[in-house]
């Protein structure tokens, strides 16, 4: 990369700089948090209409086809919000903000390896957040994702997991946002964008590993200046983590299968493992043996990958460049121009809100 675009900042009075500089941030704040405040408003909304029985009690369980409908919904409305806010600013990033790479499947299946690794480390600091948070308060923010790995409607599932979120999140978050922010220098638009990416989530579990993932996501895209590698990236994940985990799940939920499982464990603890017990063993197998091992298969994957990420990162860390950007952002200047600028403050309202009513929702 020899230049980078002409930003239209360079040049101007200190004074000017700034304040454009606050509006750029500001505005990616505001279509941030209308992502977040749809999304509040029609939680909001059904509650509502839950409570005045307008819609049954059971309308937000995840087995049914009502749920993704609603879920697909509020991901339309909501991001075509934020888009509709930050597509004349941000959608005229020129593309030597990247680097413009174009790697193959090597790159893919490495990169893949970190975001594993990147969900594990999340995963963990997640997991002592709110160990934490209940030791102290009592308090346990809700998780969508353990939650909706127990979902019946596979084919909802996929679409709302692998197809729509992987594409809707990365044109917003990385292209829209990652990739203006870039006019910062990579550091700015990776810790920046990811962070919006993670509080929009709106809950102490996704939040950790959502913002170690949007890292990797956000640098892929830098790196190669192509949507298509990030969204392949997310949709490997969520396919690999959420949608055959959900297969297996669904099947082992299944209460004849998990108390036939359970007997036999118990019998297998007690060393007493008799003929009646070897005959039930014998009819659950056939049924329970595919879901056992395509669970063992994919944790093996998932731990594989896991560990390659490990190394890839170890033996690949002095590669990983963070570029500079045609305007630079002082550290005087970040609380003021970043994080004080309105949209920006809105937008960490609203999650403070969203998470809120996380913790509200466990409690209730």
């Amino acid at each position: 990369m020899n230049d980078f675009y002409d930003s239209g900042l360079g040049g101007q009075d200190p004074v000017i700089q700034k304040k454009e500089t606050k509006k750029v941030f500001s505005i990616i704040g505001f279509g941030a948090a209308a992502v977040i405040a749809v999304q509040i408003l029609f939680g909001v909304l059904a509650g509502l209409l839950i409570k005045n029985a307008v819609l049954p009690e059971d309308f937000f369980d995840l087995g049914g086809w009502n749920y993704y409908l609603y879920a697909v919904a509020v991901y339309v409305v909501s991001f075509s919000a934020g888009i509709a806010i930050l597509y004349r600013t941000c959608s005229k990033r020129e593309k030597n903000a990247c680097v413009n790479e174009r790697p193959g499947a090597g790159f893919v299946i490495l990169s893949l390896a970190v975001v594993f690794t990147m969900v594990y480390f999340g995963s963990v600091i997640s997991n002592v957040i709110n160990v934490l948070f209940s030791a102290v308060g009592n308090l346990e923010s809700s998780q969508s994702i353990p939650e909706l790995t127990g979902a019946a409607d596979t084919v909802g599932f996929f679409v709302l997991t692998v197809v729509i979120a992987p594409f809707i999140e990365e044109f917003f978050y990385r292209k829209l946002i990652t990739g203006t922010l870039a006019r910062w220098g990579w550091r700015t638009a990776l810790l920046l964008g990811s962070l919006l990416f993670a509080s929009s989530h709106g809950n102490i579990e996704q939040f950790c590993y959502t913002f170690t993932v949007g890292l990797v996501f956000g640098y892929v895209y830098l790196y190669t200046g192509r949507l298509g590698y990030s969204v392949l990236l997310h949709a490997l994940l969520n396919f690999i983590g959420g949608f055959l985990t959900n297969l297996v799940n669904s099947f082992l939920a299944d209460p004849a299968v998990s108390q036939g499982m359970q007997d036999i464990y118990d019998k297998i603890s007690s060393y007493s493992m008799g003929a009646e017990a070897l005959r039930s063993l014998g009819e659950l197998l056939p049924s329970a043996l595919p879901a056992i091992i395509a669970g063992a298969v994919i944790q093996s994957l998932s731990l594989g990958l896991t560990l390659s990420g490990a190394v890839t990162l170890l033996f690949f860390r002095k590669r990983i460049r963070l570029l500079p950007g045609p305007s630079k952002l002082e550290k005087k200047e970040i609380g003021d121009t970043v994080f004080l600028s309105p949209g920006i403050a809105v937008f960490f309202l609203l999650a403070v809100v969203a998470l809120a009513l996380s913790f509200a929702q466990t409690a209730g």
